[in-house]
């Protein structure tokens, strides 16, 4: 019985490191983002002030930067305002960071971007996070 067991745990660790890793390659080819129905974000496309009415929803928002920050912690920030407590961020944290060809700062700072995936309230304004490049689109 405790062998059945044995092979059975065993079993399990293999197909959970299967499914784990499968996660993760989809993760890094970008070839989708977990949880964002892709056909209704794209079909929303909001501008920045709009976003503040969209809380919680899944929506593309299409901004100009004004402003591209990197912090200590090396997250950037892509802001529609100079004070970014007025307007509308997108947010790339330092840990998928990697999964971005070039600097996000020089790719999509002072330009025309569409962002989208789950609108999000933080410290009083509107944001996404952004996990993966199909995430943004520069526009011009």
């Amino acid at each position: 019985m405790s062998k059945i067991l044995g092979k059975l745990a065993i079993v399990g660790v293999v197909v959970f490191f299967g499914l784990f890793l499968t996660a993760c390659g989809n993760l890094q080819d970008n070839s989708s983002v977990p949880g964002i129905p892709e056909d209704s974000v794209k079909a929303t496309v909001l501008s920045a002030a709009e976003s503040w009415e969209h809380i919680g929803e899944y929506a593309t928002v299409e901004y100009y930067t004004a402003n591209a920050y990197q912090s200590a912690k090396g997250n950037i920030f892509l802001n529609e305002k100079s004070n970014y407590r007025t307007g509308f961020t997108t947010v790339i944290f330092n840990n998928v960071k990697s999964r971005f060809s070039g600097n996000p700062l020089s790719t999509y700072g002072y330009k025309t971007i569409r962002t989208s995936g789950l609108i999000e309230l933080y410290e009083g304004h509107p944001e996404i996070i952004a996990e993966s490049p199909n995430q943004i689109e520069v526009v011009k």
